[in-house]
């Protein structure tokens, strides 16, 4: 129930009675568009037949304030009617139904049903065809609100990072992506660094010095900015943690695995194999002490990155028997904990060819191997799982291999291995923490600095009927403002990797290729809903009635209270579709459970033009493009003006107003959220600069009557 009174829901009823439209199928045999006309309501109630079908058109709103639009704050029903039949409720832009909206006195702009207004009196004309067309009308008004400047408390509330101490993926065994032990992702954390070798292959023997090894690996995993092509893993963290995680640890001396690299491929848990001998033998050495590399004292180290070299091509090489195990990966130890000894446990599997490349060549810093320079980017990426984030690309797979869609739109450090990592990745981690819209103001602006500068961001959901429950796992959207700077400038020039492919006609398959050229509103949607096996208890006996079920309440074990008792929480959403759930989603089959978010994706694109931009085989062909991003065309930022006469994605904005109603196509219950609940709030840009944005939210279900 909304806050509404029952009052106001009888004036409204009466309302929409007394405006409600109808009208007889225009011209029947003619089944073209007609442009909209001026008849008013009454006019058109006057002349209908009431046992032909028509339409019956009301509003719950017929004032509503400026900056809303139609179909969110007036809330239509629109009603095909025939004699002795139940009348068909075809609001629902899948019925086919049209909406235009005019100005009275204005210069004849015709609004969809989603558009922001200004004020005035406005005529909504909807039209339905089932097999001909109806139409009906009806007046509404456009008032002038001013809206408020938002503060902490009024319009928003701000929280700390303190807020969410116990709510990170390694809080959380089975909402860490790899089912917990996983790196922690704040203070001092020491991870080993292990290059390996085989019988049959060498470093040296492949023209590589146990000297240039160390370096190499010392410069990708531990090397300063300055001293550095982009960065070293550790100081691109400390930059996207905002200092709040600092990586530390050592480059060990080669270790060679005593078989031929051939022979090993046919072992599925050689790399686990290989890092617990390694680590074995290096602790027996006396190189590292186990003790000093487990700062959370959970009786695992912190952390295992093996380099590897190999003489095997990569899976998938075109006429080679290569399999997965010579790829790039992040997976667990079977270890157990020792916390006087520390085990091996989280560790990442990594190609030494993998490490350079050709994308910083030109670049005079960093050491040079065979004219490449060294690339983290991968291992940045697999250490985001060591911390337990999942990938937000797509597992889904055609038949030739290609992607079906691409959810969260490509850029981002744990989709396509660029730029930074997003607001919800770093929530999770314990880094950054939300304004979150609360409901305390209904009109008003709220202004967002860059999110890669500050780490400023903001979470809105149903402020109404369905608050937000205060942790990272529930739904709602991300906003936050993002800028081409600090780990995402060196990225906004397309990455070279992804810039080389070029389809057959001579474009690049993989658009702008890079993070975004210019500043501008990023809009996730999250669902981050986690589930428990749990059941009831009564008079302090547990009931025979569990079952799997969302929880607003996530705990990390067991637990038993006065009403019910339950299993730890666990990740049920993946932006994995079809009918895999994805290698994230932690509800097991084994024991009979629901994979409840095998068709829900945990955190989705949404831009401005309210489609599935990213959904279908061809997703990657808008990567980076501004088309993405809301923002306001013809705002200089800096000598690029999002120019909305140019075609290119990357030549504007996708478009600067967030409704219900346009972004209908991307949510699968259409105008409802997947928890069942309708998003009571519009945004729109209104004003915006290199390092900052403006942005006006509106209630739809308040200032309205």
């Amino acid at each position: 129930m909304n806050k509404l009174s029952k009052s106001r829901f009888l004036l409204i009823a009466v309302m929409g009675m007394t405006l409600a439209g109808c009208q007889q199928p225009e011209n029947p045999t003619d089944t073209s568009e007609a442009a909209p006309t001026s008849e008013t309501t009454e006019e058109a109630s006057s002349s209908i037949d009431p046992n032909a079908p028509h339409l019956e058109l009301a509003i719950e709103a017929s004032t509503i304030p400026n900056g809303g639009n139609f179909f969110d704050f007036c809330r239509p029903s629109v009603k095909y009617v025939e004699k002795d039949a139940e009348p068909e409720e075809v609001y629902n832009y899948t019925n086919k139904t049209k909406y235009e909206i005019t100005k009275k006195g204005g210069d004849g702009t015709v609004y969809s049903a989603g558009d922001a207004l200004e004020a005035g009196d406005y005529t909504c004309k909807v039209s339905y065809r089932k097999g001909k067309k109806y139409s009906a009308t009806i007046n509404f008004k456009v008032k002038e609100v001013a809206p408020i400047e938002a503060s902490d408390g009024n319009g928003y509330k701000q929280y700390a990072t303190e807020d969410f101490a116990g709510y990170t993926y390694k809080d959380y065994r089975y909402i860490d992506t790899l089912a917990g032990g996983s790196t922690p992702s704040q203070g001092n954390t020491k991870i080993l660094v292990i290059p390996v070798e085989f019988n049959n292959i060498t470093f040296e023997g492949s023209g590589f010095s146990a000297d240039l090894v160390h370096d190499v690996l010392n410069e990708a995993f531990f090397g300063d900015t300055e001293d550095t092509p982009w960065e070293s893993l550790a100081s691109y963290y400390r930059k996207s943690s905002y200092g709040k995680q600092n990586i530390t640890g050592m480059v060990t001396p080669i270790y060679k695995y005593p078989v031929n690299d051939s022979d090993a491929n046919i072992t599925s848990n050689i790399s686990r194999e290989i890092a617990v001998a390694a680590v074995d033998y290096f602790r027996t050495e006396g190189t590292f002490i186990p003790y000093d590399y487990d700062s959370d004292h959970d009786g695992y180290i912190d952390g295992i990155e093996i380099v590897y070299i190999t003489s095997r091509p990569t899976p998938g090489a075109t006429g080679t028997d290569s399999n997965d195990t010579w790829w790039n990966y992040t997976t667990n130890c079977s270890s157990g904990p020792n916390k006087t000894t520390p085990t091996p446990h989280r560790m990442f599997w990594s190609r030494w060819d993998y490490l350079t490349n050709s994308y910083y060549g030109a670049s005079e810093k960093g050491i040079a191997v065979n004219g490449k320079k060294v690339d983290p980017h991968t291992i940045i990426h697999e250490t985001g799982h060591m911390q337990g984030a999942p990938d937000y690309y797509s597992y889904w797979k055609t038949e030739s291999g290609q992607g079906q869609e691409g959810p969260a739109g490509c850029v981002d450090m744990m989709d396509q291995n660029v730029g930074d990592h997003n607001a919800y990745t770093k929530m999770h981690y314990g880094w950054v923490a939300p304004k979150v819209i609360d409901g305390s103001a209904d009109n008003f602006t709220l202004t967002l600095h860059s999110f890669a500068e500050t780490g400023e961001f903001v979470i809105v959901r149903d402020t109404v009927e369905d608050l937000w429950n205060e942790t990272p796992f529930d739904e709602y959207l991300v906003l936050q403002y993002y800028t081409p700077t600090n780990l995402n400038e060196m990225d906004c020039h397309g990455y070279k990797e992804w810039l080389d492919g070029i389809d057959s006609a001579g474009r690049t398959v993989y658009g702008h290729a890079g993070t975004y050229a210019h500043p501008g509103l990023q809009v996730f949607h999250a669902d981050g809903r986690v589930v428990s096996y749990q059941g009831t208890m009564v008079n302090g006996v547990k009931q025979n009635d569990q079952k799997w079920a969302y929880t607003d309440d996530p705990h990390t074990t067991s637990y038993v209270n006065d009403t019910t008792y339950g299993e730890e929480a666990r990740r049920v959403h993946s932006n994995t579709g079809g009918e895999e759930p994805g290698r994230s989603c932690q509800v097991p089959d084994s024991i009979g459970a629901l994979a409840m978010g095998t068709n829900i994706r945990e955190l989705s694109i949404l831009t401005p033009s309210g489609t599935g931009s990213f959904m279908g085989s061809t997703y990657y062909s808008n990567f980076g493009y501004m088309t993405n991003l809301f923002g306001l065309n013809g705002v200089d930022l800096d000598g690029w003006q999002g120019d909305p006469t140019v075609d290119s994605g990357e030549g504007k904005f996708g478009g600067s107003y967030y409704s219900n109603y346009n972004m209908s196509d991307v949510f699968p219950n259409i105008y409802k959220w997947n928890d069942g609940s309708t998003f009571n709030w519009a945004f729109e840009v209104i004003e915006q600069t290199m390092d900052s944005i403006t942005l006006h939210f509106i209630n739809n279900r308040a200032n309205v009557a």
